[in-house]
């Protein structure tokens, strides 16, 4: 992969967060985040809130 440097300008917040992102790299316990041990998959999916409503047929589209 090549690459090309580029000179932008950022907001101070969104530098103040990338920084942050940064420091808090490697942060991640496993231990503090039980709900996570089947996944993040699972997790989302247990989360999620269905909207699909019972009489109406789903329709699937093929690509």
């Amino acid at each position: 992969m090549s690459t090309v440097q580029a000179i932008f300008l950022l907001p101070v917040e969104v530098l103040a967060s990338l920084r942050a992102l940064e420091h808090s790299f490697g942060a991640w316990k496993k231990a503090e985040h039980p709900e996570l041990k089947s996944g993040t998959e699972a997790f989302i999916r247990r989360q999620r809130v269905s909207t699909k409503k019972p009489g109406i047929k789903q329709v699937q589209f093929k690509e």
